[in-house]
């Protein structure tokens, strides 16, 4: 069988943002989960048997007319927005940067194995097994991109934390009706409304797309009851300890939260959607009402374990 792994250049931007040097760069670890993942798909089919070819573009300039094979593998990229004519798999990083999604529907909450269906009581060596690898990941302050230290910056805790996204991100266009900028007016009108205190952590990998949504902060910041803190120095597991509930779009930080046993209510289609809260952006009232149904219907510590468990085993691991 002839294999076809599209490979994205990976010392250069992922979107086009203009001409590319041919002169090659530097690979952040965080990229080179990339590489090994590649490695990891081409040495599985050479152990097999296969014809592999691995086609090396910017990811931007990647068409359908690349992927020749019998089998094609696609970076970043959904049937939404790319179709080749023979089988496709598209793989796509997750929030734990070493373990990736492989599956012919897309990627995120379009893959064919969602939705989940967790149980609230998994057997103990689950539980123990999740449990280790919770408290493993917390404990080193790992997250997808690098965080501040683990060093808590306030007094007192918060009622939500709000983590923004990058108002562009193929997740939002591609998996949810409400933009981050409404989301985030959304929580923040109903926390001002329940004098509410909210911690809003930007985006650390794009600060400049942060404008818009810092005006959203300024605007309830200078009259709401609660308190309103705008943080870029916090660790993210910091901001989600410290807080009793997080409110997003649909960002991988929800899948953190659910890591440390906290409720989550999102605002778009996610991959946690059967261990959170589906919230509708709209005004204060409604969204009291809704929360305070939920809140008639918690969800398990043990569901929670139980989603994780059967979300990790649904990913590759590269290393």
């Amino acid at each position: 069988m002839k294999v076809v792994i599209l490979a994205p250049r990976l010392d250069v931007p992922f979107k086009n943002f203009g001409p590319v040097s041919e002169e090659r760069g530097p690979i952040t670890p965080l990229r080179q989960h990339w590489a090994n993942i590649i490695n990891v798909i081409k040495s599985g089919h050479e152990a097999g048997g296969d014809q592999v070819t691995v086609i090396e573009k910017p990811l931007w300039q990647f068409t359908p007319d690349d992927a020749t094979g019998d089998a094609n593998y696609v970076p970043h990229k959904n049937p939404k927005n790319f179709v080749p004519k023979e089988l496709t798999f598209y793989y796509m990083q997750t929030v734990f940067p070493e373990y990736f999604t492989i599956d012919t529907k897309g990627w995120g909450v379009d893959c064919s194995f969602f939705p989940l269906q967790p149980i609230d009581h998994p057997d103990q060596e689950t539980t123990e097994r999740i449990s280790k690898f919770v408290d493993d990941r917390i404990s080193n302050n790992t997250s997808k991109f690098d965080q501040p230290d683990a060093g808590y910056k306030y007094t007192g805790d918060f009622d939500i934390f709000f983590p923004c996204q990058i108002p562009d991100d193929e997740v939002i266009l591609n998996n949810s009706d409400h933009s981050v900028e409404d989301a985030l007016d959304a929580t923040l009108s109903y926390a001002s409304k329940c004098g509410m205190s909210v911690l809003v952590k930007g985006h650390p990998a794009n600060p400049g797309k942060m404008g818009e949504l810092k005006k959203v902060w300024e605007k309830y910041a200078q009259h709401s009851i609660g308190t309103l803190i705008w943080a870029d120095d916090i660790s993210v597991h910091e901001a989600i300890r410290h807080s009793k509930a997080t409110f997003l779009v649909n960002s991988g930080v929800g899948i953190e939260a659910i890591m440390h046993g906290k409720p989550v209510y999102h605002f778009g289609r996610s991959e946690y959607d059967e261990v959170s809260y589906k919230l509708i952006a709209s005004n204060p009232e409604i969204m009291r009402q809704q929360i305070f149904d939920f809140g008639k219907r918690p969800i398990s510590r043990g569901k929670q374990i139980d989603f994780l468990d059967k979300y990790l085993k649904n990913l590759v691991k590269t290393t």
